[in-house]
C-alpha cells in the first residue's frame, strides 16, 4: 500500500472518531444520569450538568432541616467533595 493511501485511510480513520467523539459528547451533557469522571488520584476531571446539579441538590438537602438525620461525618465528607467540586467545576 502507498504512503499516499496510508495517510488517507489514517485521516478517513481520524475524521470517524472527531465525529463518533462528538456523537459521544452529546449524550454525556445530555443524558439524566449523573456522570462524574476522577483521576486515580481522586481530582475530578468532569462532571455532567445532571452530576451538577445532583450536588447542588444534595447540598439544599443536607443544609436544609432534613439534613440533621444524616450521619455528620458523612455530612462533613460530602460537603468537602461539594466544595472541592464547586471551585473545579467553575474553572
Amino acid at each position: 500500500m502507498s504512503s499516499e493511501r496510508k495517510y488517507a485511510l489514517l485521516k478517513e480513520r481520524e475524521a470517524r472518531f472527531s465525529e463518533s467523539e462528538g456523537k459521544f459528547s452529546v449524550l454525556v451533557e445530555n443524558v439524566a444520569t449523573g456522570i462524574l469522571l476522577r483521576e486515580k488520584d481522586g481530582t475530578i476531571e468532569y462532571a455532567n450538568p445532571a452530576f451538577v446539579n445532583l450536588v447542588e441538590k444534595a447540598v439544599e438537602i443536607i443544609a436544609s432541616e432534613s439534613g440533621r438525620h444524616f450521619d455528620p461525618e458523612f455530612v462533613k465528607v460530602f460537603l468537602e467533595f461539594a466544595e472541592e467540586f464547586r471551585a473545579i467545576s467553575e474553572r
